[in-house]
């Protein structure tokens, strides 16, 4: 297929209304069981691309809901790939506590500079923009890279999780100059919707935390 083509498949402009996670009878069950119960102040497209689990408390790979107790296969999408309450990571709360700093934006403190400096000695990059969530970092990766090529142009896939901001939600259902390509299966190969030169980004997530696929080596080698 030649440079340019648009094959089935491929999402343009128009956002899909549809939830990450497809809901289950069950689960919109114990949504309502919820809502009526009057337990939950949160609005259900906050819930329903969460699993009906409550968590009371969580070690190792154990997670707790009330006395029903699970093995938790998540890690929280890696942002507790060192086990629950690690030991490690309860002591540093607790000297940043007894540190009696707990909150600064808007100034500078010691330990933002020493993690910006250990990020770049790891990466080798010049300067580190900390931020507080993934879905911030994705909308300032997008500002960055358009503003870097002078380009609108992105392209993303199904089934990732980018972020519940607005140029996050576009890369995961499709909005303003945004193209979105199904997930591809082993022995597919990569055919780009638009020429090159008209990308300013390429996001794609290595490893789909909620559907738990990694994408075939050499598809991610044709997008490189």
């Amino acid at each position: 297929m030649n440079r340019g083509t648009v094959r089935e498949g491929d999402y343009f402009t128009q956002p899909r209304r549809t939830h990450l996670v497809e809901v289950t009878d069950e689960e919109r069950r114990w949504l309502e069981r919820r809502e009526t119960a009057g337990v939950s102040y949160e609005p259900r497209a906050m819930l329903e691309d969460q699993l009906p689990v409550t968590w009371d408390r969580a070690v190792n790979a154990t997670v707790w809901d009330g006395e029903r107790e699970y093995i938790d296969f998540t890690s929280g999408i890696f942002v507790a790939n060192v086990g629950h309450s690690h030991p490690d990571v309860i002591a540093a709360l607790r000297d940043q506590l007894d540190h009696e700093i707990l909150h600064t934006y808007t100034f500078p403190s010691a330990s933002r500079q020493r993690l910006a400096k250990k990020l770049c000695e790891v990466t080798g990059y010049e300067r580190a923009f900390l931020l507080t969530t993934g879905a911030e970092a994705v909308e300032a990766a997008l500002r960055i890279a358009r503003r870097h090529t002078d380009r609108d142009y992105v392209l993303s896939w199904s089934d990732s999780m980018h972020g519940k901001t607005l140029g996050a939600q576009h890369l995961m259902h499709g909005g303003p100059n945004v193209c979105r390509k199904e997930f591809p299966e082993e022995g597919d190969t990569f055919d780009p919707p638009w020429a090159h030169r008209m990308y300013a980004a390429v996001v794609m997530e290595s490893y789909q935390g909620w559907s738990a696929r990694f994408y075939p080596k050499s598809y991610v080698q044709d997008v490189a």
